[in-house]
């Protein structure tokens, strides 16, 4: 664990989504760093991070970048796919988990998402895909 996240607390954690430079480069970084997968499954993630970057909508499309000390360690997105709410890149870095992050960035998605007017949601994962409606 690295001294940053040794005593880290959900306060000091910085959760935004507005773009930053450099905000793409690292998601796909902390994917291949946490998941190793190679480069075939790094230049996926370059390449659909990238696309949704530039497609995306704002008024029902939303990525969140969580970092703390200017190093993101985690992320969410919500990408509208045919009227659902698609979950993506989400990842928390693992020195960093425990802290609440991920409960943090699921309930800003379900939040977005009902503000949005989505009634359904799915992700992907290398095993499948899991779906749910929220009432």
């Amino acid at each position: 664990m690295n001294n940053d996240a040794t005593h880290a607390m959900l306060e000091e954690v910085i959760i935004s989504h507005h773009y930053q430079p450099g905000d793409i480069g690292a998601v796909v970084n902390l994917h291949g760093e946490l998941y190793g997968f190679g480069k075939s499954f790094e230049a996926y993630v370059a390449t659909t991070l990238g696309d949704f970057y530039q497609n995306m909508n704002p008024e029902n499309e939303r990525i969140w970048i969580a970092s703390q000390h200017d190093k993101i360690i985690g992320s969410i997105a919500l990408k509208n796919t045919e009227d659902w709410a698609q979950l993506r890149y989400f990842l928390i870095h693992s020195d960093y988990r425990g802290i609440g992050l991920g409960k943090e960035l699921l309930r800003l998605f379900r939040e977005f998402m009902l503000a949005c007017g989505y009634e359904k949601s799915f992700r992907n994962y290398s095993g499948g895909s899991n779906s749910l409606k929220v009432r």
